[in-house]
């Protein structure tokens, strides 16, 4: 008797090692998790993910998922967006720059301006700044505040990749 339960237990322990649970196909490597944050080692096209932009948009805290930087004739321009799940709009902050130089504090409507976008309606600055704090190792970060009609961008901060 000792044996057939000995045995029994055997067998089952075996045949559980080669079974395993699955809820679908697996992707070893997916762009995007659960949670809908990019996964930042798989960027989506030539964006670099995993960087963010963050600030407070009328009071309100918000970040981007994710942000990254791209030339557009011949100038930088910074990009963070975010797509809650359970809306179908597209909240997005972009910063571009005239005549970049590197480290240093640039005003918008002079030096650059910045937009904010959420579903299709774009407001533009009509006043603010960007301070550069760093740019070196293909990262660049920084602070921003503006403000357009109806709109007070407040506390923000990036630190993105550079394509």
């Amino acid at each position: 008797m000792k044996k057939i339960l000995l045995s029994t237990l055997m067998l089952m322990a075996f045949g559980t090692m080669f079974t395993s649970c699955s809820s679908g196909d697996y992707d070893m490597t997916p762009s995007v998790d659960k949670s809908g944050i990019p996964n930042p080692l798989k960027p989506v096209g030539n964006h670099a993910g995993g960087a963010l932009l963050t600030a407070n948009i009328n009071g309100a805290y918000w970040s981007s998922r994710p942000g990254y930087m791209d030339i557009v004739a011949g100038q930088p321009v910074i990009y963070g967006s975010w797509t809650p799940g359970d809306i179908t709009s597209t909240q997005q902050i972009t910063l571009s720059f005239n005549n970049y130089h590197g480290v240093g504090s640039y005003y918008f409507n002079a030096d650059g301006n910045a937009t904010w976008l959420i579903d299709s309606i774009t407001t533009a600055s009509t006043y603010g700044f960007v301070a550069v704090d760093s740019d070196g190792s293909g990262i660049i970060k920084g602070r921003f505040n503006f403000q357009g009609q109806d709109l007070v961008v407040t506390n923000g901060l990036f630190k993105v990749i550079k394509n």
